[in-house]
Parts: structure tokens; sequence; C-alpha cells
């Protein structure tokens, strides 16, 4: 499904300080939408220790798709593991910046899946991305998932925290540090030890 993003909904987050792209017009009003731009829907802001348990679409049927790799991706798979869902693109910066993040998380954590889904047309150049990036983590092309099922998706990156249930723990919008999603999931490890259940 086409999303319609281009180049100018790619958005600067930094930790400690979030900058936004964004147009300044000379009266000193700010438009986002202009050029392409959107308005952001921002929940990052919360602290990533706060539990809030959203309803989740994403599921066995609408993740259903074969990867960048070559490889059928099955949500089943990843069973009592926490899943980091990304979507992404090559052309944006603030998408680049945090693939660090998420293969370290990935080597790091065995209870930790992350997905990328990126919103690029040309599935070769994301091949090649992959490989010079040494990305180890499955990549699935946003054209073969029905993208209305995840929600208005109008900048990237966006990122999904997902628990071990797949209920959703955290929407990002924007960049944000390794810390901080290690944070969120961490939050809900000590919740569910605690609670001794999910």
């Amino acid at each position: 499904m086409e999303l319609g993003l281009n180049k100018g909904r790619c958005i600067w987050y930094f930790s400690g300080m979030k900058i936004k792209l964004f147009i300044s017009l000379s009266l000193g009003l700010l438009l986002l939408g202009v050029f392409g731009f959107s308005k952001i829907e921002d929940q990052s802001t919360d602290s990533p220790q706060e539990k809030t348990v959203l309803a989740s679409p994403f599921s066995e049927k609408s993740l259903r798709a074969r990867t960048v790799q070559g490889d059928p991706f099955l949500l089943s798979q990843y069973k009592d593991r926490y899943l980091i869902v990304d979507f992404w693109a090559t052309w944006c910066p603030p998408c680049v910046a945090e693939i660090p993040h998420f293969i370290a998380i990935q080597e790091a954590f065995s209870d930790v899946q992350v997905l990328g889904i990126s919103v690029d047309d040309d599935p070769a150049i994301v091949e090649k991305f992959i490989k010079s990036k040494g990305i180890n983590y499955p990549i699935i092309m946003s054209s073969q998932l029905d993208m209305s099922t995840f929600g208005p998706i109008n900048s990237i990156p966006t990122t999904f925290v997902l628990d071990k249930q797949n209920r959703i723990l955290k929407k990002v919008v924007g960049y944000e540090s390794q810390s901080f999603f290690e944070a969120v999931i961490a939050a809900d490890r000590k919740t569910t030890n605690k609670n001794g259940t999910h």
C-alpha cells in the first residue's frame, strides 16, 4: 500500500533535546505540511518507565510477508519475545542513525526481536543497504503489507515496542536513543517479574 511519504517527512530527534525539522515562515508561524511535512504525534516524551499498554494491530496476519533477505516472516516464530517494529527508509537520516541501536539490541537481548519495515520503493536498494550496514534482523517491504492496519504513519522513523503478547508498550515518532528502547523493555520486564504474569 502506498504511504505517500516523501523525503520531507523524516524527523530528527536527539537524546535529551528533540529537534524537529520544520518550516519557519517570516511571520514566525510554524507550518507543517507545506513541503510534505506532516503534523507529528509524539508519544516518546513519556518516561520509558511508564507502562501504558495499547491495543495492537500487529498480528500473524497483518505481518505475513517475505523479508528482503528472502525468508518468510512469521510472527509465531518470535513467541515470548519483545518486538520492536521500526518503519524506516534508506533515504531517511534519523532512520539510518537508529539502525546501529537496533543492531546492538538484537545482539544483546535473546528475548527481543527487531523487525524493520522499509517504505523504500526499490527492494534491491534495501538489500544492498542491509548488507552494507550489517543489519542482523529481518526487513520487510511495506508494499507487501496493508499499511492502514497499523494506523496513521505519516512520518518516519515511527517505531513500536510490543510486549511478549504483541501489545503496544510504546509508539515513538522520530529518533530515539538505544537506551530509551532498552528502558521501555526493562520497565515491562520489571513489572512482569513483580506481578508474575503479563
